[in-house]
């Protein structure tokens, strides 16, 4: 059976396969890079959200956003929460993320009215109408 050496991470904890726990992590949220080894004394009590994500923001961010795609949020009480985290780049996020975010901006949208008819054709017809309307009572008469 295959058995890495011991190796000396760089928060000092002595590891051994696990080594890959104390290399730079990539957030899926924004993609910053950081790091975190949940082996290490300094880090092993922290919180288990550090495995993926690098600010409790970006966890909250994620789980928000992926809650409105599941139906379970709207767009307003979702955007309200996003926009609580403030030290999070919205620009940064990752692509499918960044869609999501687009598409919560996109129906707080307020949408388009078509016009069917403009004013000076709507009051013109409203004049044609009235003067019909006076001439029939007049030939009533």
């Amino acid at each position: 059976m295959f058995s890495p050496p011991a190796v000396l991470c760089a928060h000092g904890g002595m590891t051994k396969w696990r080594v890959l726990m104390a290399m730079m992590r990539t957030c899926i949220t924004c993609g910053t890079r950081y790091e975190y080894c949940g082996n290490c004394k300094g880090q092993a009590k922290g919180p288990t959200w550090k495995n993926i994500y690098d600010k409790e923001s970006c966890k909250i961010i994620f789980n928000t956003l992926a809650s409105f795609k599941n139906g379970t949020l709207t767009a307003e009480q979702t955007h309200d929460i996003v926009l609580r985290c403030k030290d999070v780049d919205l620009t940064k996020l990752t692509p499918q993320l960044q869609e999501n975010w687009n598409e919560v901006m996109d129906s707080l949208k307020p949408k388009k009215i078509e016009k069917t008819e403009s004013v000076r054709s709507y009051t013109a017809r409203r004049r044609r109408l009235k003067n019909n309307e006076e001439n029939l009572i007049v030939n009533e008469d």
